[in-house]
């Protein structure tokens, strides 16, 4: 939502100036996010009329979010338990060396490690990446290539909304990480992720108990990551389509385009896919699942990959 409030300057305003998916390091673990961003910028008039022209401003924002943020691991500098390691064109996120004592008074999960090249990691000051954190850094970033393509303002506020954080009608909404190995693209990196969304029809008609049954015994978890067999190191862990198993660790390694990625975490938080952990393949294991538990009835599954975009996959 916009400011409502009054400015002596004028203020230019832009509604989904962009859309932006990315991997937050949040309560201990790599969290999905997708974000919608407004705009507002105050200042005086140019010559010509304008605080910014409009297709201006918004190439100027579409162009540092790419650059900084979108398909990008976003960790906090500050965090207690973990710390960023930089080596050559490598970065490694990994648990501090805490002692005994730290590990004993550390009540979370700290089986977590992540090894990418420098351009998939987005350090951030502070000791977490809250929404609020991440719009004051996004704020700093824009404003700073205003600056320098001399755009002159007194004021910017960025807003950032998500999907997750306001569920419509009880929808069945989800975050989840991944990384396309042989993606040429941004999408290659390992952690960067997504809000999601499934809607399920049967024979035509919405079917909330079939959602209920994706979230409940498919999908399980609020916060999930996609591999597929060959990311894995042990590849037959546990049945595809599914979460791995309790009380294991899973690692995942692949080469990329723009380099090696290596990561450690819970299996139980590991979806694994048959192939491509595209949103396609995804759509298409989901709507397996409930084919499955309602196999005479046509099945529709539509599934997001963040904000107004997805797959839908029919049997």
């Amino acid at each position: 939502m916009m400011s409502s409030s009054t400015y002596h300057d004028h203020t230019l305003f832009i509604e989904q100036a962009d859309v932006i998916d990315l991997g937050l390091w949040l309560d201990g673990k790599p969290v999905g996010a997708s974000f919608a961003l407004d705009c507002e910028l105050s200042g005086p008039l140019s010559p010509l009329g304008f605080v910014s022209d409009f297709s201006v401003a918004k190439k100027t924002i579409k162009n540092t979010l790419k650059k900084y943020l979108d398909h990008r691991f976003v960790v906090p500098l500050a965090d207690e338990f973990y710390e960023l390691q930089e080596n050559k064109n490598q970065v490694v996120w990994q648990p501090r060396s805490l002692g005994d004592q730290g590990r004993n008074s550390y009540d979370k999960n700290h089986d977590y490690v992540y090894v990418g090249p420098r351009s998939s990691v987005y350090p951030i000051r502070g000791a977490q990446v809250s929404e609020s954190v991440l719009s004051q850094e996004i704020t700093e970033l824009v404003g700073g290539s205003f600056r320098e393509i001399g755009v002159s303002y007194s004021r910017m506020q960025v807003t950032l909304s998500s999907m997750s954080s306001s569920p419509v009608n009880q929808d069945v909404c989800f975050r989840y990480t991944h990384g396309i190995s042989g993606h040429q693209g941004q999408c290659h990196r390992l952690w960067h992720g997504h809000s999601s969304k499934v809607i399920v029809w049967r024979n035509g008609e919405r079917s909330p108990a079939l959602e209920a049954y994706l979230k409940e015994h498919i999908i399980q978890k609020q916060s999930i990551h996609l591999a597929e067999p060959g990311q894995i190191v042990a590849p037959s862990l546990w049945d595809v389509g599914s979460l791995g198993p309790k009380a294991q660790l899973c690692e995942i390694k692949y080469q990329s385009a723009s380099g090696y990625y290596y990561a450690k975490m819970p299996a139980s938080s590991v979806f694994l896919l048959p192939s491509s952990t595209s949103v396609e393949v995804f759509a298409q294991s989901l709507a397996s699942a409930v084919k499955k538990e309602d196999h005479l009835a046509h099945i529709r599954v539509q599934l997001y990959e963040g904000l107004g975009k997805g797959s839908i996959y029919c049997l």
